[in-house]
This record gives C-alpha cells, sequence and structure tokens, in this order.
C-alpha cells in the first residue's frame, strides 16, 4: 500500500458547504485541491488556515463556465497534486426564475455551472482515473432534482440532469470508477436569515452541515456503492 495521501479535488470549495468538503476530506487524510472563481479570499484564508493545521491543500482558479478551464483545472492539479483519487464535483449556482421570469441567459447559465461543468470534469477526470483502475466521484445534487422548486426551475432541470448523469457514469465507469451523489435538502449554515421553519419536514429539522461531511465521506469510501442518489432531508422529498 503506498504511503502517499490520495488526491481529492473538489469545485467550489471556498466557502459553505464546498469549504467544509474540503476541510473534512484533509482532515481524513486527503491532499485536497479546490477550485474557486471569484471567492479569492475565502480561498486563500481557508488554504492558509488548513496549512497551518498540518493539512496539504492548494486553491486553484477556474471559471467552469469555460470548457478550456475544466480541462486546464485537472491539468493543474495533478501537474501540483499528482494523480487524482476523487471528484467531489460541488460548484453550483442558485438563480431565482420560475416558468414566467426566467429567461435563456439565466437558464443556460446555471446549466453551465451545475451540469456540463460535472459532466466536463468528470468525463476527463473518469477518464484519467479509470485508465489507472479505481476512483470515485461525488456528486452534490439537490433534492430540487427531486421535487422541482417553484421559485427555482432551472436549478431543479439542472440538478434532474446531474442526477441522471449520475447513474448513467455509474453505469459507464463501472466497475473500475463509482460515482454516486448527494441530494441536499435545506441546510442550516447558521448563516442564512429567514430559514423556513421545517414544518413539512417528517424528521422536523433541517440538516446540519455535519450530516453532509458524514454523507460525502461514506459515498467516498463505499467500496460496493454506485450509481446512489443519497437525500439529506429529513423526508421533505417523500412529500409529506
Amino acid at each position: 500500500m503506498s504511503d502517499v495521501a490520495p488526491v481529492a479535488l473538489v469545485t467550489g470549495g471556498a466557502r459553505r458547504l464546498g469549504a467544509r468538503f474540503v476541510r473534512v476530506l484533509a482532515e481524513e487524510g486527503f491532499r485536497v485541491a479546490f477550485s474557486y472563481n471569484q471567492s479569492g479570499a475565502q480561498a486563500e484564508a481557508l488554504v492558509d488556515g488548513l496549512v497551518a493545521d498540518g493539512h496539504d491543500v492548494a486553491a486553484f482558479n477556474a471559471d467552469l463556465r469555460e470548457e478550456r478551464s475544466c480541462t486546464a483545472l485537472l491539468d493543474s492539479v495533478e501537474g501540483e497534486f499528482g494523480p487524482i483519487q476523487c471528484l467531489v464535483n460541488n460548484a453550483g449556482v442558485l438563480l431565482e426564475g420560475g416558468v414566467e421570469t426566467a429567461g435563456v441567459d439565466q437558464f443556460d447559465a446555471t446549466i453551465a455551472v451545475n451540469l456540463r461543468a460535472p459532466w466536463l470534469l468528470s468525463l476527463d477526470a473518469g477518464r484519467r482515473m479509470r485508465a489507472r483502475g479505481q476512483g470515485s466521484i461525488v456528486n452534490i445534487a439537490s433534492v430540487g432534482g427531486l421535487r422541482p422548486y417553484s421559485r427555482h426551475l432551472a436549478y431543479s432541470v439542472s440538478k434532474a440532469g446531474l442526477i441522471m448523469l449520475t447513474r448513467g457514469l455509474a453505469r459507464d465507469f463501472a466497475p473500475e470508477l463509482r460515482v454516486n451523489a448527494i441530494a441536499p435538502g435545506m441546510v442550516d449554515l447558521g448563516d442564512d436569515v429567514g430559514m423556513p421553519a421545517p414544518d413539512r419536514v417528517p424528521l422536523g429539522s433541517w440538516a446540519q452541515p455535519e450530516d453532509l461531511e458524514d454523507a460525502l465521506l461514506y459515498l467516498v469510501d463505499a467500496r460496493h456503492v454506485t450509481g446512489q442518489i443519497l437525500a439529506i432531508d429529513g423526508g421533505w422529498s417523500l412529500g409529506a
């Protein structure tokens, strides 16, 4: 068994849940690369804090709306850290707009980040990992891809596509790679104002960040699990 720590790449890892994923993977023993677009200050602070704690972490600027940036990101990460063993497609946008208000530009921007970028990254990283004989991809979807959000239709469409992408890649990349997804509901990050009461959540509360971290670590290491969508929503997607 190699003494070299495995490498993980987390997209959109500078803030919020992405930063939590970067931290928990680093604490689990991964060398962690993460991408950011406009959150340069947060990315620098996260790297500084984790490096000070003894972890091997680096940030890479990338505009995932651009196909060239996706390929360049993987090349840069593998050039600095070595072969990627785990890809976490976390980067996403949530633009408000329903049937009457969502324009083409909004739809295209949402699909580009939430679906096309994971598709491009997964195909490229997947081929690399598959050639080396093993790897894991975890997509961060949403229960909005299982039940449509009325004011965020493009977002729901993009996450529904990501769920189907997960299942298709799991089939096509097996047996060398495992591909799974986490579908969070609302998550209490402690910084959201005006979160609604979880009245329609069967378990009676919104998810905590630790719930998502536990799910990620499980799927990264679950050796006989692939093509699965793990909803972390307290049962909300059941339609209660």
